[in-house]
């Protein structure tokens, strides 16, 4: 996760110049994976169809999505005191 997720609750607490430092860290990560995305798409598009591709971009989001649940999830387990 991002820092400025990790950070979401303890922003008041931070100086100005420390929530700078993250929003910048996100934005870098954030045009990290467009930059990956814009390597990779042309490759994909040698050698599957397009279709396949776009399948395969939603295929992805989806898992993250549901990589996010469960760790959602398992925190909440946590949180309520049922550790593993």
């Amino acid at each position: 996760m991002s820092n400025l997720k990790e950070a979401k609750g303890e922003i008041d607490n931070l100086s100005d110049k420390e929530v700078d430092a993250i929003i910048a860290d996100d934005i870098a990560l954030r045009q990290q994976e467009v930059d990956i995305l814009k390597k990779y798409h042309p490759r994909f598009k040698q050698v599957l169809p397009i279709k396949k591709v776009a399948k395969l971009f939603k295929s992805e989001e989806e898992f993250k999505r549901e990589l996010l649940e469960k760790i959602r999830e398992r925190k909440a387990q946590n949180k309520g005191g049922m550790r593993k």
